[in-house]
């Protein structure tokens, strides 16, 4: 994940607002390998997965420090895409492939990401995201948790991008 952001500061005028971009950065070794049932012994699926993950996680980090405080619409959606893709994964079978902790740690900063892009503009889109994904934990109480519920890590980095989207003049770019 670091290694794509610092890739993303040192080509800043490179990143485009696109899904496209995003997948370009993942290496062509990788792909073959994302979330598929392992048929070879000698690949490692977890690692495959989880450099996936981190990659797609550090792309979407980098479009936001891009774009932080644009409230550019296409940054947004890709951004939501595949923090979306993750909650979604998250549910699935294939999900320990990559670890839970990993898609939850690589959905919190999509949501980072997000946030930023959309800050000061109270972007609904983004609200629904977060809201859906703090609504994973059950409430105090409650007989079972949800089966796919964040953790309290998940819950406290989740928390302040709402925060953080809703703020005025907090973040801003410069061209």
């Amino acid at each position: 994940m670091l290694r794509i952001i610092a890739r993303g500061l040192v080509l800043w005028d490179s990143i485009e607002a696109s899904e496209e971009w995003i997948d370009d950065q993942v290496p062509e070794t990788i792909k073959p390998y994302i979330f598929t049932k392992p048929t070879e012994d000698n690949v490692d699926y977890e690692a495959m997965n989880q450099a996936y993950c981190n990659i797609v996680a550090g792309a979407c980090f980098a479009l936001g420090l891009r774009f932080a405080g644009s409230g550019d619409e296409d940054a947004r959606d890709a951004v939501l895409q595949r923090a979306g893709a993750f909650a979604t994964l998250a549910a699935r079978p294939l999900a320990d492939l990559a670890g839970r902790s990993t898609l939850e740690t690589c959905l919190c900063v999509c949501l980072l990401a997000a946030a930023m892009i959309m800050c000061g503009r109270g972007d609904v889109s983004v609200l629904r995201v977060c809201r859906r994904v703090r609504a994973r934990l059950a409430a105090p109480g409650a007989a079972a948790a949800h089966p796919h519920a964040l953790t309290h890590g998940g819950q406290v980095r989740c928390t302040p991008r709402i925060t953080h989207y809703t703020l005025r003049y907090t973040l801003h770019t410069t061209y």
